[in-house]
């Protein structure tokens, strides 16, 4: 039998009772992270701030107006009309002098400044207009009252979202859940600043570090949980806010090795500034209270693009799933007729940021021979599919009943689509054939995608099969628009129209991956550099 001193040195540093200590220890955080609900979004809180103050001053707005254009005599829809366009300017105004910034959230007296500073321009803008143009007598009777139900439903407002901030932030609720990778002065000095504040910026839980044998067990009283190698294995990854690298700028190249080894997880990865970074941390710019830091690797569906798909997804699923009620109910019926067995079929996949869920489908195949973890793939003419699953797998109306994980929030209209859990190629999971398959969980899965769409759709037959899907999916992902949805969504209907048949799959002209490894290539490089080193 051959000798490898290298592979005894490692077998007895894993057994040794610091790695089995770390090991444990690892687990307790991952189960504490995983329960521990995600941080709430800052622009999130932001945009709703101005959707109320927008309401409360549309609501005053349609109440003077009806109550002033009732009393003189004038046009109702008018004075409802004008006194909204003077709300809407109001609110922009607000948005200006930096009323909906999330530090002004929980300070009252900013936002009255605001406030206040914006009605002194709606003021002089009606002075001014009234000097040139003149104004509607039954108008500049109704300015004065609005502007003062207009500022009581402001501050209003004001009130109650600073207490439910101050609440949440008490809570935690706006904390990002974090890890730090280097157990550096600079990781040091990041746990410092953040403890120095009054509401943390953001909740460390572990730090992880290559060098364990050279250093400390703890770290500012927290733990030093592993290498890097151990947090790609961290079974709450996904659950993370944050990875958060605190190096020395000047080691550029072991940073930006680290950064090609953990562009595959599905976390936002930011970069803590050393004593020259922090020079610059102004022009970087600082997301959260607290330290500044720069991000590297984000997730391309955070702030406003994240809303704005959310609404779509609300507003045409629940068209879709009214409008395609009585089909589903008739499709329903056929499946319980075809064959026994009830008509809706679960199956476990895995969704954003890595959380499973079960996602829904007309049954297709006979409930004795049924595969609920997808070990094997449906195949063309597979007798395990019945007569009614056969017609409805052809025109992918199998799929209709994720309406009901899109209402639920689950999934998305369009996105990539969420593989099974127990989906395999050979003998190996689907997600451990390639190191870039976490990058699709930095969006929903969707009902459908762009890579369904160009002929991804069926079973997956090889690596080379899952790897042009996966790059259709990151394609989406890095250039996710609102048209692009569009798109998609009619590019659909063709497809569903006209069957899907058994077509090959589209390939990109420009490889999203051009040199993507496969998981073993890489643990087999890994094993070359330990040698090596």
């Amino acid at each position: 039998m051959p000798y490898s001193v290298e592979a005894t040195t490692a077998s007895r540093a894993d057994q040794s009772p610091l790695h089995q200590a770390r090991q444990m220890l690892r687990q307790q955080v991952a189960d504490r992270v995983s329960v521990r609900p995600k941080a709430l979004s800052r622009w999130t809180a932001c945009a709703l701030a101005m959707m109320a103050d927008a309401v409360a001053v549309m609501l005053a707005s349609i109440a003077v107006g009806a109550l002033g254009g009732a009393l003189h005599n004038a046009s109702i829809v008018q004075e409802i009309v004008g006194l909204s366009l003077i709300g809407i300017t109001l609110v922009g105004l607000m948005r200006l002098f930096g009323a909906y910034r999330f530090a002004a959230l929980g300070a009252p007296v900013r936002r009255l400044a605001a406030l206040a500073g914006a009605m002194a321009f709606i003021a002089a803008g009606a002075l001014v207009t009234g000097h040139f143009a003149g104004v509607d007598p039954a108008m500049a009777r109704l300015i004065g009252p609005w502007a003062a139900t207009a500022t009581a439903g402001v501050i209003g407002t004001s009130a109650l979202i600073g207490y439910a901030i101050e609440t949440l932030r008490a809570r935690g609720r706006f904390a990002p859940t974090v890890v730090i990778v280097g157990a550096t002065n600079i990781a040091e000095r990041l746990i410092e600043e953040a403890r120095a504040q009054e509401h943390a910026p953001f909740e460390i839980v572990g730090i992880f570090d290559d060098r364990l044998s050279r250093v400390p067990i703890s770290l500012a009283d927290l733990p030093v949980l592993g290498t890097t190698n151990d947090l790609l294995k961290f079974p709450a990854i996904d659950a993370l806010d944050w990875i958060v690298v605190a190096m020395p700028w000047s080691a550029e190249d072991r940073i930006a090795g680290l950064l090609e080894r953990l562009r595959t997880v599905s976390t936002r990865i930011l970069l803590a500034p050393d004593m020259v970074g922090l020079r610059f941390a102004d022009a970087v710019g600082q997301a959260q209270d607290g330290p500044a830091l720069v991000e590297v690797l984000g997730r391309p569906m955070d702030g406003g693009r994240r809303l704005v798909k959310e609404i779509e997804d609300k507003l045409l699923g629940t068209v879709m799933t009214v409008a395609l009620a009585p089909v589903m109910l008739a499709i329903a019926a056929l499946v319980r007729l075809d064959s026994p067995g009830p008509a809706l079929f679960k199956q476990r996949r895995i969704g954003y940021a890595g959380k499973a869920f079960d996602v829904y489908k007309f049954r297709t195949l006979r409930t004795d021979m049924a595969d609920a973890v997808a070990a094997k793939q449906v195949t063309e003419d597979d007798p395990r599919v019945t007569r009614i699953g056969r017609v409805l797998r052809k025109y992918s109306l199998d799929e209709l009943p994720q309406l009901i994980n899109v209402m639920r929030g689950e999934m998305s209209l369009i996105g990539p689509r969420p593989f099974a859990t127990g989906m395999v190629l050979g003998n190996t999971h689907a997600q451990d054939v390639l190191v870039e398959y976490a990058r699709r969980r930095q969006m929903k899965p969707g009902m459908t995608g762009w890579s369904q769409v160009n002929g991804g759709h069926g079973s997956i037959t090889s690596e080379a099969d899952l790897r042009r899907r996966l790059e259709h999916d990151l394609e989406y992902i890095n250039n996710w628009s609102l048209w692009f949805d569009v798109l998609i969504l009619a590019k659909t209907v063709g497809v569903v129209l006209g069957g899907r048949g058994e077509k090959p799959i589209v390939t990109l002209s420009k490889p999203v991956l051009p040199s993507l490894p496969t998981q073993a290539k890489r643990a087999g490089s890994q094993s070359e550099q330990r040698h090596a080193a």
